[in-house]
């Protein structure tokens, strides 16, 4: 008899134990994801939803009691993410990159503060970011693109000063002013297919973003874009649209989007072109740069509309050309 009981009494012990070197809420809170995303039919959902440890769950890391990752991408679930997804007060790492997951981010994922790293890109997310992410100030890598998100992100990452990754392009519909200036470390900017109007990264690290880091084309709304240095970033960030200009101020900015609203915008061809390229303007024109690949300045012409590309070099220049009315505008072009 007293061994039975002693059995028992030790079951009662030992079990909560094997299933929870987490606490119970962060177990619980697994089983929910695994519920609401299918998880019967994941592409692997080895140990999950068993009398297993939690930290032997196929992309679960267990830190001091804590869940502190869940690494679940290109794992096939499908369905909405639960609001259970903010029991993880120490979770640092959420990667659920090219699922199905549907409907929009749970206002509960605010609560997890330690989150340095969110992917949710490729799914098939919808509606706004919620307010409650603004809590999310020690983020490095966020990734949204690729979904269907949308809503106004002025001023939505104004404390997020630790970024390195970010990623909101490809698909979502965002709008508004997106200011990165205080992101020293910034080194990847993808905001390509938005709707962005207006996009400031002069954080002093500009020449440490290479060209494929910085994504900003088919973003028809997005006029201007301050950053460190003009010039490099002509030469260097070829992924934007021929209308959104690189300007050194916000008071430039404002007086080129003004500008641009009452003037209509000149034109370069042919391009791409085997010499002599002729600039279409409806303003008179002030001055001529032309630049190569490398950002080093090849001609300069004074109130002319013809550049004379025949001496130089297969590949591709940037025409600067600044009109009588201060305004500005930068053009690509191919030369053959």
């Amino acid at each position: 008899m007293k061994q039975k009981l002693l059995s028992a009494i030790l079951y009662v012990i030992i079990t909560p134990m094997l299933f929870a070197q987490v606490p119970q809420s962060e177990r619980d809170a697994l089983v929910t994801l695994f519920n609401s995303t299918d998880g019967h039919n994941w592409r692997d959902n080895s140990n999950w939803n068993s009398s297993k440890s939690v930290n032997e769950w196929l992309g679960i890391t267990v830190k001091d009691g804590h869940v502190t990752e869940i690494e679940l991408a290109n794992n096939m679930l499908k369905g909405p993410l639960p609001k259970q997804i903010g029991e993880f007060p120490m979770l640092e790492s959420l990667n659920l990159w090219k699922n199905n997951l549907n409907g929009t981010i749970p206002e509960e994922l605010g609560n997890c503060t330690r989150l340095v790293e969110l992917f949710l890109d490729e799914n098939e997310l919808t509606g706004a970011v919620p307010s409650s992410l603004r809590n999310l100030t020690a983020m490095t890598n966020f990734w949204l693109d690729g979904n269907q998100l949308s809503g106004d992100i002025t001023g939505f990452f104004s404390e997020w000063t630790q970024l390195v990754y970010f990623g909101i392009g490809g698909g979502n519909d965002f709008t508004g002013y997106l200011d990165l200036s205080q992101n020293p470390s910034l080194i990847a900017c993808w905001i390509n297919d938005s709707n962005i109007s207006g996009l400031n990264i002069k954080n002093g690290n500009n020449i440490n973003i290479p060209n494929d880091h910085f994504q900003a084309h088919n973003s028809p709304n997005l006029t201007c874009v301050i950053v460190d240095d003009t010039q490099y970033s002509v030469a260097n960030w070829l992924n934007i649209d021929d209308k959104s200009l690189f300007v050194n101020s916000e008071a430039e900015c404002n007086t080129t989007s003004i500008e641009n609203e009452k003037l209509e915008t000149p034109s370069v061809y042919p391009n791409p072109t085997t010499g002599v390229v002729y600039i279409n303007s409806s303003e008179p024109i002030d001055l001529v740069r032309v630049y190569d690949i490398l950002g080093q300045k090849i001609i300069e012409r004074v109130q002319q509309g013809t550049i004379d590309l025949s001496s130089y070099g297969n590949g591709i220049y940037f025409i600067v050309v600044e009109r009588s009315d201060r305004a500005k505008y930068t053009f690509k072009v191919l030369k053959k």
